[in-house]
């Protein structure tokens, strides 16, 4: 894969780093966002935690807050690393009212909302 190589000022670097954060992605991943190419649709957690608003309480999988066209859109990476970093983010208490509940027999992790 080619690579792309741009030299920036602490500052620039620090102020890119904060708008990556912002947006809960990677600060590769926010550079290329802004440039004009055609990027595969990565699952973010922004998304996880939009439709969790419309999640009834109850326990719920990641794949199943979206439609399985959806869920199917999203990079095969993004479907595996953005799960697990909800996950550490409902150890850590980031999302009260949530909690991990185990891992069901697809050994995908569960959740229940309450």
């Amino acid at each position: 894969m080619p690579k792309v190589s741009v030299n920036l000022t602490v500052e620039q670097h620090q102020n890119l780093q904060n708008l990556a954060e912002t947006a809960g992605i990677s600060l590769t991943d926010f550079v290329l966002q802004k440039l004009p190419i055609t990027q595969e649709k990565k699952l973010q957690l922004k998304e996880i935690e939009n439709a969790l608003v419309f999640q009834a309480s109850g326990d719920f999988t990641i794949p199943s807050l979206f439609s399985f066209a959806d869920w199917n859109s999203f990079s095969s990476g993004s479907r595996r690393a953005t799960p697990k970093k909800f996950y550490k983010k409902v150890l850590a208490g980031d999302y009260p009212g949530i909690t991990f509940e185990g891992k069901n027999s697809a050994n995908l992790a569960y959740y229940k909302k309450r």
